[in-house]
């Protein structure tokens, strides 16, 4: 980290000389808008989450298949940005007095407040005693103003960035297209700060589909950009700080038992409550790649649905359309599609797989690696033959650096001198191939965007078989990767595929116990070509006799063993194995991690 060179005073005071004039109409003019355009829709529907609306989002079901372990938020800690409105004069804190907000502690980071309908709307769904993450207790607030002047990004200045000490940051507000002068300067510091503090932030985009892209802060590389899953938000591409690259990431906000949607604010706010839930469950997982934001990040991304939107131009319409190409990585209105947090956390709860060129990964995982310059990451992975894809996403991301230099404006008065941010990003390629062992053959689909820090491969109904992922970049850089295949597979332990997990299948698994080079239907219910104790474990964990399977795929799902997310059921998480199998030796293997 450089050193401060100027005193907080003078660097307050120079600030402030600079830029009055701007402050002062971007405070109220921007203020003012987001009044209208951000807050004023949202009143009217100012209330936690419906239960059709948590059930879009996979909530539901994540609460349902864990029940008393589920996640909750608890140990995250939270950041929100808000819009400080005049009536009351400077509101921007939510109202603590809500029983929804009860046992939450407030700490006012821009100065006293009163109570902001917007900000309240915002906590209540993510992170009130009826929102998203609800035992999320610490959370920062801040006006806008102040955190992206003196409070947080201290633009203009040669001073870095404050430090956020927060897990997640909630931005449910817009700066407009020309609100400053100095929007890549912002973005630029901001960015740097989410890398340099591993910091998970969410941002929104503006509401109307018709509606220019802000200035700020979607525009960022490192932080996830929401829009509306009724496509009522702001489409890319970006237009700040190389334009041109995809945005939103993901959207949400739609309850689909009554059609209505949800604005921005709100759809961040879910977004930011499943990305506590996800830095929880990292946190408990002992894996600390598992808490990096580049993981969290492509976690959500790749655990996105699709379904919602037309994927075949089948429509007579195009404004519900998902589409992607090789070169832009996600879909201009929609992203990657819309928020699932259950789908995101077995993606989490698989595990982390290292690439390897001798070993296979589950058909559903993640890894948070160090690539080097020229380098490749091969992730090898087979469908048994009894399965066939239903769908398959794929996500890399990583994050914009910086080298930081000082501009002295050759002026020779240090008091005039700034850090400058010089971005670097790695161009990372993402590309899927059939494979025979441990060789790539065909190429299937590719991911080569220049100008984005995300690739994603989606593919649906590939046959089952061998594949390869395959990750490349031109400089050394860190990155995650995340990989979920949806699968139309028989139930996990159903050997004889009669649509149930009974004795007769325990008869199956022990009259093979031992053998090695078989398949599912001789017992190797987790396809690493052995029939042995963990197969065992997966049986014995969906031993149902009485469950008939309305459809292969339906039950699976409905259960919550969907065997290619099956990483989480059909091969059973690592500690759970080392417990019930293999003890603390294999616990230790198979926790290895590398360490940022």
């Amino acid at each position: 980290m450089l050193p401060s060179r100027v005193p907080i005073a003078v660097i307050a005071r120079r600030t402030l000389l600079n830029t009055p004039d701007q402050m002062l109409v971007r405070t109220v003019g921007v203020a003012a808008l987001l009044v209208a355009v951000c807050a004023g829709a949202q009143l009217g529907r100012a209330q936690a989450p419906t239960p059709g609306e948590l059930d879009s989002i996979g909530w539901t079901q994540l609460m349902d298949r864990l029940g008393s372990t589920a996640p909750s938020g608890a140990g995250v800690d939270f950041s929100q940005i808000e819009v400080a409105f005049t009536n009351p004069s400077y509101a921007y804190a939510p109202d603590s007095t809500l029983g929804e907000l009860t046992g939450k502690t407030f700490a006012l980071k821009s100065g006293a407040s009163g109570d902001s309908t917007h900000a309240t709307n915002v906590a209540r769904n993510a992170y009130g005693s009826k929102g998203i993450a609800p035992d999320v207790t610490q959370i920062d607030v801040y006006q806008s103003d102040s955190y992206i002047g003196a409070g947080m990004l201290r633009p203009l200045t040669l001073s870095l960035p404050a430090v956020e000490t927060r897990d997640v940051e909630n931005h449910s507000w817009v700066l407009l297209p020309g609100g400053v002068s100095y929007g890549p300067e912002l973005l630029r510091r901001f960015d740097y700060m989410l890398d340099r503090d591993n910091v998970v932030s969410v941002v929104g985009v503006n509401n109307g589909s018709a509606s220019a892209f802000p200035q700020g802060m979607a525009n960022s590389y490192n932080s996830i950009a929401v829009g509306r899953t009724d496509g009522n938000s702001t489409q890319g591409p970006t237009t700040v700080d190389v334009a041109g690259r995809v945005k939103p990431d993901i959207v949400a906000g739609l309850d689909p038992l009554t059609g209505d949607g949800r604005n921005v604010s709100t759809a961040t706010a879910w977004v930011s409550g499943a990305a506590a839930l996800l830095v929880e469950t990292a946190n408990t997982s002992g894996n600390v790649n598992a808490r990096q934001m580049e993981t969290i990040k492509a976690a959500l991304l790749a655990g996105a649905t699709k379904d919602e939107f037309d994927l075949t131009g089948s429509t007579a319409t195009t404004a519900d359309d998902w589409s992607h190409t090789p070169t832009r990585p996600l879909d201009y209105r929609y992203g990657a599609g819309e928020l699932n947090v259950d789908n995101s956390h077995r993606i989490l709860s698989a595990g982390e797989f290292e690439a390897s060129t001798t070993s296979d990964v589950a058909s559903t995982g993640w890894d948070f690696d160090t690539i080097a310059a020229g380098g490749a990451n091969w992730y090898f992975f087979e469908v048994i033959p009894e399965a066939n894809f239903e769908q398959l996403s794929i996500i890399a991301t990583w994050n914009r650096t910086f080298d930081v230099g000082i501009d002295d404006g050759g002026d020779g008065n240090p008091l005039n001198d700034i850090y400058t941010f010089e971005p670097r990003l790695a161009n990372i390629d993402l590309r899927l191939y059939q494979a025979e062992d441990y060789t790539a053959g065909a190429l299937l689909e590719s991911s080569t965007s220049t100008i984005d820090n995300v690739e994603h491969l989606f593919a649906q109904n590939l046959p089952s078989g061998r594949y390869a992922i395959n990750v490349t970049s031109d400089i050394a850089t860190e990155f995650a990767i995340a990989w979920d295949a949806i699968l139309d597979a028989p139930l996990p332990g159903d050997a004889n595929l009669d649509g149930t997990v009974d004795g007769l299948d325990y008869l199956v698994w022990a009259s093979n116990f031992g053998l090695g080079d078989v398949g599912f239907t001789q017992g190797d219910f987790n396809n690493d070509h052995v029939v042995d104790g963990l197969d065992y474990i997966i049986w014995s964990q969906n031993y149902s006799p009485s469950l008939a399977a309305a459809s292969l795929s339906g039950a699976s799902a409905d259960a919550g063993t969907t065997f290619g997310q099956g990483a989480a059921t059909a091969i059973p998480e690592p500690a759970g194995v080392a417990l019930a199998v293999c003890g603390a030796g294999l616990l230790c293997g198979w926790l290895s991690r590398r360490r940022r």
